[in-house]
């Protein structure tokens, strides 16, 4: 599990996510929340470049996609989970990586059903 390249797979992935809503708000201005969804995603980008890969909440997920590697339902789930993070504004406090961390590992797991226990 490397760390570092999990992280960066994240980046260009929440990268072309806020990329793609910014030109959604170009075809749609009067919906503002394309624009809110790709500040979301921009705010959760920065904190994610900083964050140490030691970080337990990465770690975490890193082991839950290392446990789901065969199963092309996990990659779906991410896809429509990439899509719609932060365009309902649902989120407001600090710490949008970590926000993003846990939820991603959450719909992951609430959606394949699992039971997934964090290693220390």
């Amino acid at each position: 599990m490397d760390i570092s390249a999990i992280r960066e797979q994240l980046l260009i992935k929440i990268e072309r996510q806020a990329d793609l809503r910014r030109q959604k708000a170009e075809e749609l201005p009067a919906d503002q929340r394309n624009l809110e969804s790709a500040a979301e995603l921009d705010a959760v980008k920065s904190e994610l470049e900083q964050l140490p890969t030691e970080n337990f909440r990465l770690l975490r997920l890193a082991r839950l996609w290392d446990s789901l590697a065969a199963d092309p339902r996990a990659v779906e789930i991410e896809d429509e989970f990439f899509r719609g993070y932060g365009f309902h504004g649902d989120y407001t406090g600090g710490d949008h990586a970590g926000h993003f961390l846990e939820a991603l590992t959450s719909e992951l797991t609430h959606e394949l059903g699992l039971e997934f226990e964090e290693a220390d």
